[in-house]
């Protein structure tokens, strides 16, 4: 009787303990590939633009995607570089030609945090990704500002 006992107890147990230790490893795996994708997008994006000639700089919208989305500027090396969002992508294009750096972007902005000084860029970035059950993993990097050395 004890030993049937204990086998209903870790039967009704079983499939919740299964169950939250699967949304456990989808969001842990989730959270890593985000934080992943996002500091090396960041850090891309941080190091063309200081490279960035501040007279060349030019934020606005894409056709259809949120304000300030779309920063356009030309390098010291004078390649014109263009980042954008489009849809769910984040799109970089150097001297035309074009490449996805991530299709999990949920929100991407460009700011310029002191209008005194235009050589000083705020750019924003949270990435999202389907986990299981229809729930998501928003992982967002906050605004890094980054000083245009040209």
């Amino acid at each position: 009787m004890i030993v049937v006992s204990i086998l209903g107890i870790l039967v009704m147990i079983a499939p919740n303990l299964y169950k939250q230790i699967r949304r456990f490893f989808f969001l842990s795996n989730a959270r890593v590939e985000l934080q992943r994708e996002a500091r090396s997008n960041m850090e891309l994006i941080t190091r063309r633009l200081r490279q960035a000639r501040s007279t060349t700089l030019v934020m606005d919208q894409a056709s259809g995607q949120p304000y300030y989305s779309r920063i356009a500027f030309t390098d010291i090396d004078s390649k014109t570089d263009i980042y954008y969002q489009s849809g769910k992508s984040l799109v970089m294009s150097v001297n035309g030609s074009t490449r996805t750096l991530t299709s999990n972007l949920r929100y991407l902005s460009f700011a310029l945090p002191r209008s005194d000084d235009m050589t000083i860029v705020s750019v924003s970035l949270t990435l999202e990704k389907a986990t299981y059950e229809g729930q998501t993993k928003a992982l967002h990097v906050a605004s890094e500002k980054v000083r245009l050395m040209n």
